[in-house]
């Protein structure tokens, strides 16, 4: 199995982290001169930083793939997807620079076994080799899946 999506939990886990460093920074330069209100201010900032960060962990999946199958895996368990099953695929232009690398989004939309259509997202940025061997490995399995490129 390969990795298509690496360090997604990872990265949708240090987002809100950061943010809420940054956003303890702001309130530690507004509120210096009322030191009484500070305290509580920043107790309740961080405790709602970590629950987001939490829930964005938790909720959020890594993917991988073989060569019939998409693996999306989530802390409660995998869920298996045909690489037949397969609507769409898209990669956005680069919408966020983390450090000089831009990230673009990818998504990957496709149908449940209720033929229901659902979709899994996540940043991928342009190291990521694996995008291109899942995109040819598609094109082999189902011809008729769309893949975009903006």
């Amino acid at each position: 199995m390969k990795d298509l999506a690496p360090n997604h939990r990872l990265n949708k886990t240090f987002l809100p982290i950061i943010f809420t460093f940054i956003g303890c920074l702001i309130f530690i330069a507004a509120l210096k001169n009322h030191i009484f209100f500070l305290g509580p201010v920043i107790l309740i900032s961080v405790i709602i930083g970590y629950l987001f960060a939490r829930r964005s962990y938790n909720e959020h999946a890594n993917a991988f793939y073989d060569s019939e199958f998409l693996y999306l895996t989530y802390k409660s368990g995998t869920i298996k997807i045909k690489l037949q099953d397969i609507i769409s695929v898209r990669l956005s232009k680069p919408e966020v620079k983390l450090m000089g690398i831009p990230y673009h989004d990818y998504m990957i939309t496709y149908q449940n076994e209720d033929r229901s259509k659902n979709s899994y997202s996540f940043l991928v940025n342009s190291i990521n080799y694996n995008i291109e061997s899942f995109e040819k490995m598609i094109n082999y399995y189902s011809p008729n899946t769309r893949i975009d490129h903006y």
